[in-house]
C-alpha cells in the first residue's frame, strides 16, 4: 500500500492563484526537504511588468483540456489512443513514484474553468489508487467579477464594452461556484476543499490551505520565503487609460510607449495624494451587488459553509466620489504622465488626441 498522495489546486482564476504558485515554484527546493514535490512548469509566464516567472502547470492543464470528443473517452482502449495527449501526466507519474517524496502537489486556476470542457477523471485514471485531493480558492462573487473585468481589459483580451455589458457576457453571467462544481461530481466531496481566500492574508498562508488536506506533520515553515504577488490588480489609472487605448486602436509600439510612461509615472508618484487614481475599484451598482451576493449567499448554504454568507447590508457601501464627477478623467491623467514620456512630445500629442476623441468618462465606462 503506497503512502503517496496528491493535491491539486484546481481554481478559481483571480483568487491568490499567483500569489500561491510563485510562492510555491521560489519554495521548490525547500518543500522537497519535506517530502513535497512541485514540478518545475516549462511554460513561463510574462506580466505587465515585463518580469517573466513561473506560474501554474499550464502544460498539464492543455493536455487534459486537449479531449474533445466525450465518446471516444468511453471506450475500452481510450487511454491507449490518448497516451501521447496525457504524455506530460504519464511522465510526471514515473518521476513521482520513482522518487522518495511521498507528496505531490499540482496547480492552475483554470482546471475548472468550463465545466463542459474539461475531463478531470482521468487525472483519477492515471494516478489509479491514489488519493487525490482538490483544492478550490473561490471569493465572493461580486469581488471576483470587477477583479476579471479588470484582467479582461488591461490584459491580452482587451475588452471594449462597459462593465454593464460584461455582466451580460455568458461566462460572467453563468459564474457559479456550484457550477464549476460539476467537473468534479465523479469526487468524493470529503476530497474537495473549498476555502475562501479572505481566510489567507499572505502567500504562507494560500499554502497552508492548500496542504492541509496532506496532514502533513512537524513540517517547521520557517525557512519558507514569503512572496510578494508581482501580478497585481490595476489602479484605476491604469483601468481607465487601458480602456482608451483598446477603443483607440493604438498600435503594439504605441502601447508598448504609454505603458512604459505609465510604470515610470506611478513608480515617481505619491499615487496616495490622487484617491481618484490608486482608489479601491468598486464597478456595481449596490442593486447589481445584492443579486449577486444574495447568489453567493444561496450557494454557499447549499455547500455547507454558512460561515461564508455575507451581510447582504454591505450592498450599501458608499461609491467611490469619482463616480460622481462627469468630466473626463483621462485628460488629468495623460498630462500627470506628459513629463515621463520617453518618445517625442509630437508624438505624445498625436496618441493623446487618438485617445481623448474616444471621449470616455467614469460614467459611460463603469455605467
Amino acid at each position: 500500500m503506497t503512502n503517496k498522495a496528491l493535491v491539486i489546486h484546481v481554481g478559481l482564476p483571480k483568487c491568490g492563484s499567483s500569489s500561491l504558485q510563485i510562492f510555491l515554484s521560489t519554495n521548490r527546493d525547500i518543500l522537497k526537504s519535506v517530502g513535497i514535490l512541485y514540478p518545475k512548469n516549462t511554460l513561463l509566464w510574462t506580466l505587465r511588468n515585463q518580469k517573466s516567472i513561473e506560474l501554474g502547470h499550464e502544460e498539464l492543464r492543455q493536455a487534459i483540456h486537449s479531449f474533445d470528443n466525450l465518446d471516444l473517452l468511453k471506450s475500452d482502449d481510450a487511454f491507449t489512443k490518448y497516451e501521447r495527449q496525457l504524455q506530460p501526466w504519464i511522465t510526471l507519474k514515473k518521476d513521482f513514484f520513482s522518487s522518495q517524496l511521498n507528496h505531490l502537489v499540482i496547480s492552475h486556476e483554470s482546471f475548472i474553468g468550463n465545466p463542459r470542457n474539461v475531463k478531470m477523471k482521468l487525472i483519477e485514471d492515471i494516478f489509479d489508487n491514489i488519493p487525490i485531493h482538490y483544492v478550490i480558492f473561490f471569493r465572493r462573487y461580486d469581488r471576483w467579477i470587477e477583479s476579471f473585468f479588470r484582467t479582461h481589459v488591461v490584459g491580452k483580451q482587451r475588452y471594449r464594452d462597459s462593465f454593464q455589458s460584461y455582466l451580460q457576457e455568458p461566462y460572467i453571467r453563468n459564474h457559479s461556484l456550484k457550477q464549476r462544481l460539476q467537473a468534479l461530481k465523479h469526487v468524493p466531496r470529503r476530497r474537495i476543499h473549498l476555502v475562501p481566500i479572505e481566510t489567507c492574508k499572505t502567500s504562507l498562508d494560500l499554502f497552508q490551505k492548500l496542504i492541509e488536506p496532506l496532514n502533513i506533520v512537524d513540517t517547521n515553515y520557517q525557512e519558507l520565503k514569503v512572496t510578494d504577488n508581482s501580478n497585481q490588480s490595476s489602479t484605476l489609472t491604469t483601468l481607465i487609460i487601458t480602456y482608451a487605448m483598446n477603443l483607440a486602436n493604438l498600435s503594439e509600439e504605441e502601447r508598448k510607449i504609454l505603458r512604459q510612461s505609465m510604470r515610470v509615472y506611478k513608480n515617481r508618484s505619491s499615487l496616495s495624494e490622487r484617491k481618484t487614481l490608486s482608489g479601491a475599484i468598486y464597478l456595481m451598482k449596490p442593486q447589481e451587488r445584492k443579486k449577486w451576493l444574495e447568489k453567493y449567499n444561496n450557494d454557499c448554504r447549499d455547500l455547507g459553509m454558512s460561515n461564508c454568507v455575507v451581510p447582504l447590508e454591505i450592498t450599501q457601501m458608499p461609491e467611490p466620489f469619482y463616480f460622481h464627477e462627469e468630466s473626463t478623467l483621462l485628460e488629468t491623467v495623460l498630462e500627470d504622465i506628459r513629463p515621463f514620456w520617453s518618445a517625442s512630445q509630437t508624438e505624445f500629442e498625436r496618441i493623446r488626441k487618438s485617445i481623448l476623441d474616444q471621449k470616455v468618462t467614469l460614467a459611460s465606462y463603469f455605467r
